[in-house]
């Protein structure tokens, strides 16, 4: 199984930036897995988990700002978690409600915590 890459926009105080993300299993899956990596990785980091959780989870792997695929920001000022759990939380566009977990390393963390809905888990 290979994931489906995709961008989003997403706006930096700067103006508009393309974050890239891998996506895993049905996209219909209420059940969402978002996998953010710590500062100086990828979301390649997460193949062997997001490919073993895929037949449970729409498993999502963000590229932060600056990494992977995604965009650098114009400015380099606000390279801090503050910009990035937006950025992160866009990769996951679903008006209705889905249950979210969260799998994150380092500085992924508060990250991963801005892409779901106050009853998502952390870990």
């Amino acid at each position: 199984m290979e994931p489906r890459q995709r961008t989003v926009q997403c706006l930096a105080p700067r103006g508009l930036h393309n974050i890239a993300y891998l996506e895993w299993g049905d996209a219909g899956n209420d059940n969402v897995l978002v996998c953010v990596h710590g500062l100086t990785r990828c979301a390649r980091d997460f193949d062997n988990l997001a490919r073993a959780m895929a037949d449970r989870y729409r498993v999502i792997c963000p590229d932060v700002a600056g990494r992977g695929f995604s965009d650098w920001l114009a400015d380099p000022m606000p390279y801090a978690i503050p910009p990035f759990a937006p950025d992160v939380g866009a990769a996951v566009p679903r008006p209705e409600p889905y249950n979210a977990d969260g799998v994150c390393t380092a500085r992924g963390g508060p990250c991963g915590r801005g892409a779901g809905p106050s009853g998502g888990r952390t870990r």
